[in-house]
């Protein structure tokens, strides 16, 4: 993760790990000593990023925040004038700029999550996305606290792992299409989560308020 000096994709490392803690750290003072090196580790980042991570220079990075405010400004938008169903998916890129011949389209993100969302699709498609995280993660909580299989936790750990990374990494980055391969990971990750809890039985959490502590979950208390 350090080579590829995304500062972006270390601060969804860092909230993984930061979930990591809470899941299976057992007490609070290892749980304050692990998130306090991790704040530390962050800080020493930050002040040695011009060695840990010479592409990001004082000079590069003034640019490349530039050039982001440009693209969110643009994003918010064609939010804005078109609240309800946005511009179309996949459209951000030939209408940013439209009109520029040096402007060279497929070549451009909102590099947000949620901005590109709203311009994309509006307000209809940005409820859509965040209702499916919002039902995958009740699913995957369910998964972890109601499932006796150690594979099952670790699907559940890794669905929410996911997510937590890719939200906070999508406030600098669009990894729908940053990576071509990543939304065929995503949806086959949160697959595997229906899969899985259908096999185990886990569907919501009404059904198992009687079943006693998993596994996973007394293991991690």
């Amino acid at each position: 993760m350090f080579t590829t000096q995304s500062i972006g994709g270390l601060c969804g490392l860092a909230a993984v790990l930061t979930l990591a803690t809470a899941r299976f750290v057992r007490t609070t003072t290892a749980k304050l000593a692990i998130l306090g090196s991790l704040a530390l580790s962050a800080c020493t980042f930050y002040a040695f990023i011009h060695v840990l991570a010479p592409v990001h220079t004082s000079e590069q990075l003034g640019s490349d925040a530039v050039t982001r405010f440009a693209m969110w400004a643009s994003a918010w938008n064609l939010f804005t004038h078109s609240p309800v169903f946005g511009v179309g998916w996949g459209n951000f890129t030939a209408v940013f700029d439209l009109g520029n011949p040096y402007f060279v389209p497929d070549q451009v993100a909102a590099h947000n999550i949620y901005l590109q969302l709203l311009s994309e699709t509006g307000l209809v498609g940005f409820a859509a996305f965040f209702y499916l995280v919002f039902q995958s993660w009740t699913q995957a909580h369910n998964l972890w606290r109601g499932s006796r299989d150690s594979l099952d936790c670790a699907l559940a750990f890794g669905v929410q792992g996911a997510f937590v990374a890719t939200l906070v990494h999508g406030f600098v980055d669009f990894l729908f299409q940053a990576d071509p391969q990543y939304g065929t990971l995503f949806f086959t990750m949160l697959g595997l989560l229906v899969a899985s809890s259908r096999h185990s039985g886990v569907l919501t959490q009404k059904a198992k308020t009687a079943r006693p502590v998993a596994m996973c979950e007394a293991e991690a208390l």
